[in-house]
Parts: C-alpha cells; structure tokens; sequence
C-alpha cells in the first residue's frame, strides 16, 4: 500500500511493495525522512513510532522536513494503534530539557495538543532563563507566544514578545526582533488597527535592513491582509507583487480576487500545491475550499 503517492521524493524509485530486496537495498541507503517512509511503506509500525519517539531522532526528523513528520503521525493513527499523544506521554507530563523537546512542543502545539504543549514550553522557559541561553529563550518565548494567542490569551501573548523584542534588541537581533514586533502586531490587529499597521511597518524595515526575506514575507503578507480587511483590496494587490509566493501569500491574494469577482483558480491551486508538500492542513483546507468555488 503506497501511502506516499503525493510525496514521492521520500521513496526511493523503483521500490514495490512487497518486495524485500528492494526494500533492504532502499533502507541502507535511504536518508532520515526516506527510512520514515520507508518502514511506514512496509507497515512496520513499531519502527516507525520507535524512530519518532526517540526525541533526538525526532528532532532531527523535524528539521529535515516537519510535514513530513506531521502526516507520517496521520498515517500511523489511521492504519494501526499507536497514538501520538500516548507516545510522548513521559515528554509532557514530566518534561526533561534534553535535545528534540522543544521540537515536540511545536508538534504537540501544530497539532491541537495545547495544554501538552503548554506544559513543556513552559519547562523550556523556566530552564532557559535560568541556564541564561538567551537564543533558546528566545525562541521559547516566541512559540509559547504564538500559543498563548492560539488559545485566545492575548495579554499573556503580547508579555512574551515584549520581553522577546526587548532580548533581541539587547543582544543585537534585528530580524528576531522584527519578527516579535510582526507576531504584536497580528494580536493588536483587533485591538488597534492603526497600531498594528505601524507595527507591520517597523517590522517590514528591519527585515528589509537585514535582509531576512521570509520574515519579510510574512509581514507584508499581513500588511496585504489588513488593507484587504479595510477595503483597500487593489492596494493589497499591489503589495502582493512585492513579495514571494508562499502558500499564504496565494491563499490571500485568491481570496481577494473572489472578493472582486475575478478568477482565482490558478493562484488557489499553486498555493494548494504548496501547502501540500508543507502538509499544512489548515491551509490545504482553505485553499481547496477556494479551488471548489472556483470551478
């Protein structure tokens, strides 16, 4: 049973089912996110899930390719009886600072698991700050930030980039910095609109002054979202052009064309397209949605 038809660059060519040489040669050859996909290929449930519960593999497995990691746990839970939640148990209920915990807290937080999450990220930032390596802290505060605001807890959220923004201009870190001033801007949003633009703004320049172009990216993507959300779709448009496509970038300038009536299709499938090689089920579900009504 192929399981990776869509992501074929995790198998090795010419490797059939079924047949054992080939699958040996392919395993002795294969790279961490092949070899994945390789034991899923032949059912071997106990080596996959032992590869991805061993955090520093998993850790390694993350780096390499998150999605692939993602959608190799969807294709576990719906073909046997291992569970994620319960293979990671001992990590988030009595968390241990070792390599590859941090890693899981992003993918218990991608996938739902919140109050898990929560529970190590906060492990993290208690060690950090006390061991005193302010890039791991950094990076902590960001993504237990970014989970404050998923569970709707924006004063808690805008406290941590504040002390993220404060570390990084302290140490020296203008594109990190940058990034903390975009991640306010997006809670401010539904407080004070003119705020945020000013934010979206700054963190825009910085990024342009170091030349960080995915935190560029990402900025003026939700420049171009907040003028859409004002009426000013043309202008968001326009600011499109200035950056380059990323699925979310694609998701919003469809989105806008529907909203003007005009065709969308080819932007919603590029984006789709993207969004299914990152394994982004939230946006693969949008971008299909568009992609429905536009046929």
């Amino acid at each position: 049973m192929d399981y990776t038809e869509s992501r074929e660059a995790r198998l090795h060519r010419g490797m059939q089912s079924g047949n054992t040489t080939v699958l040996i040669q392919s395993m002795e050859r294969a790279q961490p996110v092949e070899l994945l996909w390789l034991w899923i290929e032949a059912e071997q449930w106990h080596r996959v899930v032992g590869l991805l519960k061993d955090l520093d593999s998993f850790g390694d497995l993350w780096h390499r390719d998150s999605g692939a990691v993602r959608e190799a746990w969807d294709v576990i839970e719906a073909n046997s009886t291992h569970r994620m939640i319960e293979t990671y148990r001992e990590h988030w209920q009595e968390p241990v600072v070792v390599r590859g915990l941090f890693e899981l807290a992003e993918l218990l937080m991608e996938t739902g698991n919140h109050s898990e999450s929560a529970q190590i990220f906060d492990t993290l930032l208690l060690y950090h700050r006390q061991s005193g390596y302010i890039q791991e802290l950094v990076q902590a505060l960001d993504c237990r930030a970014r989970l404050y605001w998923l569970t709707a807890e924006f004063d808690d959220a805008l406290a941590l980039l504040k002390e993220e923004e404060r570390l990084c201009y302290e140490y020296g870190d203008i594109a990190g910095r940058a990034q903390a001033i975009n991640n306010q801007a997006l809670i401010l949003e539904e407080r004070d609109v003119k705020r945020a633009a000013i934010l979206y703004s700054r963190s825009a320049e910085m990024n342009r002054e170091v030349g960080e172009m995915k935190g560029l990216n990402s900025t003026v993507c939700n420049q171009a979202r907040l003028l859409a959300d004002s009426g000013e779709a043309e202008m968001a448009l326009g600011l499109l052009d200035s950056v380059e496509e990323t699925a979310a970038c694609l998701l919003l300038r469809a989105t806008v064309l529907v909203g003007l009536g005009r065709d969308a299709k080819d932007f919603a499938k590029r984006g789709f397209e993207m969004a299914d090689r990152a394994y982004d089920k939230p946006l693969m579900g949008e971008l299909w949605k568009l992609l429905a009504e536009s046929v």
